[in-house]
């Protein structure tokens, strides 16, 4: 007996549900990094799953099942936040289970907590009572978005020159991060993803200042990224104080949840144009004989600076750029 005791193993890799567990109350305990195996037996039926996480990190659920030969959708699967209602994406997104593919959701950034995971039929005329196989896998990170962030007020703080992953888990997901500058300079904001082979749009990136609806340069400062590009922004100038960044889907038929790198890199300068200066009455003082740096981060931007002249004389202005290939006048 002793060595049969000896030959077990030490830690279950495996487990199975536990009915009646038909809503988030009667949710069955299961430990991350694990299989879980399931069936739900009528068309009624729903198999609630509850797991702790003891750290933030990130978590990606894979439900797994035999060929059922068809399409057809066959489950539908949610995560919700620890009041076992609230969507971890703030709207009612959900992954659709078809009979003949696997699916493994993106890596989702989440806080320490109970989170909930529910199954449950499709439709009540494409029932399967096969089983399957679900496991959530956890990876401790400190680098990552933490659900929910889909508003200013939820939006996570990051630091500057700190990078941070996230993803977009569904069309109504948003995430928001918040980053607060001690001195003037400006900033640049790094966005890299795996490539997904098309030119397609998949995600923009929104900047707005302390208020997280006024854009930096007083339009509708956003930047498109297709699936085969990161993009790396212009410098932006800006004072001291609180900035928001929002990364969103840009269409709905083109959500993908693959892992993104966010980074705001931010250099202090006190010779470098401050945004919103983008009228006369709010223009950047310039001294005489003084250099200063800006950029025209998007289409609607304008700059504008104020220069006072103490006796009558002779004005010069110089402007430099890098030089490019395009001889088509680039400013005015």
């Amino acid at each position: 007996a002793l060595l049969i005791f000896a030959m077990l193993p030490l830690s279950v890799s495996a487990a199975n549900e536990s009915e009646p567990n038909e809503n988030y109350q009667k949710a069955t305990a299961i430990s991350v990094n694990t299989n879980v195996y399931g069936a739900l037996s009528n068309d009624t039926d729903e198999d609630w799953y509850k797991f702790t996480l003891n750290e933030k990190g990130s978590v990606h659920i894979s439900f797994k099942h035999e060929d059922a030969g068809t399409e057809n959708t066959r489950w539908e699967m949610y995560l919700y936040s620890s009041d076992g209602t609230t969507h971890i994406d703030g709207g009612n997104g959900f992954w659709s289970v078809p009979g003949n593919k696997d699916v493994t959701t993106g890596e989702i950034g989440l806080d320490a907590g109970t989170y909930y995971i529910r199954i449950k039929h499709w439709n009540s005329s494409w029932v399967i009572s096969s089983t399957y196989t679900v496991r959530a896998s956890f990876t401790a990170s400190a680098k990552y978005e933490t659900e929910i962030n889909n508003s200013p007020s939820t939006a996570d703080e990051i630091d500057n020159n700190v990078f941070v992953y996230g993803s977009i888990s569904s069309k109504g997901d948003e995430d928001w991060y918040k980053v607060t500058l001690t001195e003037k300079g400006y900033i640049s904001i790094w966005f890299a993803h795996p490539k997904a082979d098309t030119t397609n749009t998949r995600w923009e990136i929104y900047l707005y200042r302390d208020d997280a609806v006024t854009s930096v340069d007083g339009g509708k400062c956003y930047w498109a990224i297709s699936g085969n590009e990161n993009v790396q922004t212009a410098e932006i100038g800006v004072e001291a104080g609180t900035y928001y960044v929002k990364v969103k889907p840009w269409n709905d038929s083109w959500v993908v949840d693959s892992t993104y790198t966010l980074d705001v890199y931010f250099t202090a300068s006190d010779k470098y144009e401050a945004e919103q200066n983008n009228t006369y009455q709010k223009a950047d003082t310039l001294s005489l004989f003084d250099e200063v740096k800006g950029s025209i981060s998007t289409a609607n931007d304008v700059d504008w600076y104020k220069v006072t002249v103490p006796e009558t004389g002779k004005f010069r202005l110089s402007f430099t750029h890098p030089i490019g290939t395009e001889s088509n006048p680039r400013w005015t």
